[in-house]
C-alpha cells in the first residue's frame, strides 16, 4: 500500500526536494511589502499593493513551514543530511530570520500575535547564532564549503531591531546595541573570508553563484538595525548604506551573467531579500537626508522607486517560475 501511494502521489518528490533555503523567499516578500509601504507614503494607491503581499506572504510562510514539517516527517534522513552539509546548513537561518521579520507585517493584523512571533524569532535567532559559531570553531572546514550563506545565522542578528519599534520594553534599546555590535562584529571577517575564497581559491558552484548578492544583506540590514536603534542618519550609518550599495553595484555585472546561463533553480530566490533591504535603506536614507540635503533625498527617492518597480518584476517571475516547477513537478528546479 504505501509502495503503491509513492509510486502514484507527485507529492512526496516535491516534498522531499523543497529545500530550506526557500524560506529566503518569505524574507524577500516581506521586504517587499515593507518597501511598498514606504512607496504608498508618496502615492496612497499602493497601499492595496502592500496589503496584498502582506496576505500573500503570510500564506507563503504557511505553506512552506507545513511543507518543511512534512520533509522532517517523512522524509527525515533527507531533511537532516540537509541540516548537515555545511554549504546549505546556514540556510536554516532563513526560517528565524523570516520569524523576526513577519511581525513587521503581522502587526497591522494582530500586535499580539507579531509580539510573540517576534519573540519567538529572537529566541530562535540567538540559539542558532550560537550553535553555528560553536559549529564552526568545532568543525574542521575547508575554504571550498564557504559560501555567501555563512553570513546569515550569526549576521543574522541584525535582523531584530528593525520590528522592536513595534513594542515597547525597558531593554529594547540594548537588544538591539547587542544585535546590532555582535551582526557587524562578525558580518567583516565573513565576508572577507567569502572574497578570499571566490578571488584566490575557487569560484562559487554554479547553482550558488546567484547567491552572491546575499553578501549586500549584512550592510543594508545593518543599516537598517541602526538606523531602528538611534533614529538618526549619522556618518556611520551612512558608511553601511554606502557599502551595501556599492557591493551591489559590484556584483550586478555577476548575477545578471549567473542567471543568464543557469537554468533556473529555486535558491534563486536568494536574491530577493537582499535587494529589498536595500530598497528599504535607500527610502530610509532619502527620508532622513530630505531636511539636510532635499536635492540628493529627491534623487535617492526617484532612482528607488524605479528600483523597486524593477525588482518586483524579479519577484513576479520568480514566483511564476516556482509555481511552474511546483506544477510541472519540476523536482530538479528544488535540488
Amino acid at each position: 500500500m504505501n509502495k503503491h501511494t509513492k509510486n502514484n502521489s507527485p507529492q512526496p518528490s516535491i516534498v522531499m526536494a523543497i529545500p530550506v533555503g526557500l524560506f529566503g523567499s518569505v524574507m524577500g516578500l516581506t521586504g517587499l511589502t515593507l518597501a511598498y509601504r514606504q512607496f504608498a507614503q508618496q502615492y496612497a494607491f499602493f497601499n492595496h499593493i502592500a496589503t496584498g503581499l502582506s496576505i500573500f506572504t503570510l500564506f507563503v510562510f504557511t505553506v512552506l513551514t507545513c511543507l518543511f514539517v512534512l520533509k522532517w516527517i517523512f522524509f527525515f534522513e533527507q531533511a537532516k543530511a540537509e541540516f548537515q552539509d555545511p554549504m546549505t546548513k546556514s540556510f536554516f537561518a532563513t526560517i528565524t530570520i523570516s520569524l523576526l521579520l513577519l511581525p513587521l507585517i503581522l502587526n497591522q493584523y494582530s500586535h499580539t500575535l507579531a509580539f510573540y512571533v517576534w519573540i519567538v524569532g529572537v529566541t530562535l535567532s540567538w540559539i542558532f547564532a550560537i550553535y553555528m559559531l560553536h559549529f564552526w570553531i568545532e568543525t574542521k572546514h575547508i575554504a571550498t564549503q564557504l559560501t555567501p550563506a555563512w553570513v546569515l545565522p550569526v549576521v543574522g542578528t541584525l535582523n531584530i531591531p528593525p520590528a522592536s519599534v513595534l513594542f515597547h520594553g525597558q531593554y529594547l534599546y540594548i537588544l538591539n546595541l547587542t544585535s546590532l555590535s555582535i551582526g557587524i562584529f562578525f558580518a567583516i571577517p565573513l565576508i572577507t573570508l567569502i572574497f578570499s575564497r571566490i578571488v584566490f581559491i575557487e569560484k562559487l558552484p554554479s547553482n550558488f553563484m546567484p547567491t552572491l548578492i546575499i553578501l549586500v544583506a549584512p550592510f543594508s540590514v545593518a543599516y537598517l538595525a541602526y538606523a531602528a536603534t538611534f533614529k538618526a542618519l549619522t556618518p556611520f550609518s551612512y558608511a553601511l548604506f554606502s557599502i551595501g550599495v556599492f557591493i551591489f553595484l559590484g556584483l550586478l555585472p555577476q548575477l545578471m551573467h549567473a542567471t543568464r546561463m543557469l537554468s533556473f533553480k529555486v535558491i534563486w530566490w536568494a536574491i530577493s531579500f537582499p535587494i529589498a533591504a536595500m530598497l528599504n535603506s535607500m527610502y530610509s536614507v532619502a527620508k532622513l537626508a530630505h531636511q539636510d540635503y532635499p536635492l540628493f533625498a529627491q534623487a535617492l527617492l526617484m532612482v528607488t522607486n524605479i528600483g523597486l518597480l524593477l525588482f518586483s518584476l524579479i519577484i513576479l517571475f520568480l514566483i511564476y517560475r516556482t509555481a511552474k516547477g511546483i506544477i510541472m513537478r519540476e523536482v530538479h528546479c528544488f535540488c
